[in-house]
């Protein structure tokens, strides 16, 4: 991947990461991750337009991979901010309508693109230049959406598509669990008479992902005699979410600089806590 491209994207994940790990509520955290992404897509129009990309490629891997997930950053941002802002505020029965709503919403969008849907989600690649680089460049977006990206003329339809799709499955996975919890499945509520409780992951999705494929490597269940997509699907069982392409995710991540951002932080927090409580007990 091109260097500076690169780093960009390395930046967008950490200050991602810092605002999901960091104060503030719902809101604020959206509103922090919306900016962060506008001045990502700015800085590559920028980029692209003084440097253009030197083959086919680096091309289609800019418009098939790069583009679609940092643009997929802001309309899943959108999204939330704006379902949270317009929820109902009290009734349990018209929240939950708002969120099947939304839901099918999602699910007529996968239908109504199920080419680009299978194609994605097939990880193939042989129409990958017609898709990705003879597309027009028009956006297809809600007026919502349309409003923060309309700016980035260098994103074309099929990429826009696209971003769609993996924001909205995102999107699909929060409004699950946000039916889950308000049919009192509330998260890590724990029963004293059974010990039930429900898990969500509240990280990146790609941070889970990413701890997947470090524990497949070490071989750490059932002696490694898992797959890595049987990994995955009990991740997915346990914490209730739709990790969607993660071979996709997974190679997006192996290209990168840093390979494992989430594991180095991971890291970070394990030392952090050890070396605060040694000092607790000097």
């Amino acid at each position: 991947m091109i260097a500076p491209i690169e780093a960009l994207l390395t930046e967008l994940d950490q200050a991602l990461l810092v605002v999901e790990q960091g104060d503030g509520n719902k809101f604020q955290k959206c509103k922090l991750g919306i900016h962060h992404t506008q001045q990502a897509l700015i800085a590559l129009n920028k980029y692209i337009t003084l440097h253009p990309l030197p083959n086919l490629e680096e091309k289609v891997r800019f418009h098939k991979i790069i583009l679609p997930e940092v643009n997929a950053q802001l309309i899943y941002h959108i999204n939330i901010y704006q379902l949270e802002t317009r929820l109902p505020p009290s009734a349990l029965f018209a929240r939950k309508k708002y969120y099947e709503k939304h839901l099918k919403a999602i699910n007529q969008y996968f239908n109504l693109n199920k080419k680009l849907f299978r194609y994605y989600k097939n990880g193939d690649s042989h129409l990958d230049s017609q898709l990705f680089i003879d597309a027009p460049l028009q956006l297809e977006l809600p007026l919502e959406e349309f409003s923060f990206v309309a700016d980035y003329p260098f994103i074309n339809c099929q990429s826009s598509r696209l971003a769609r799709i993996i924001a909205y499955e995102r999107l699909q996975a929060y409004y699950h669990n946000a039916l889950a919890d308000l049919n009192h499945n509330k998260v890590a509520a724990v029963s004293p008479e059974t010990g039930n409780y429900s898990l969500q992951w509240t990280e990146q999705k790609s941070a889970l992902i990413e701890l997947a494929y470090a524990l497949h490597s070490r071989g750490c269940m059932n002696s490694g005699r898992l797959t890595i997509k049987q990994v995955m699907q009990l991740f997915e069982q346990i914490f209730q979410i739709d990790l969607g392409n993660f071979y996709r995710v997974f190679q997006g991540q192996r290209i990168r600089k840093n390979r494992a951002v989430f594991l180095d932080n991971l890291k970070e927090s394990l030392i952090k806590k050890m070396d605060d409580t040694d000092e607790h007990y000097l």
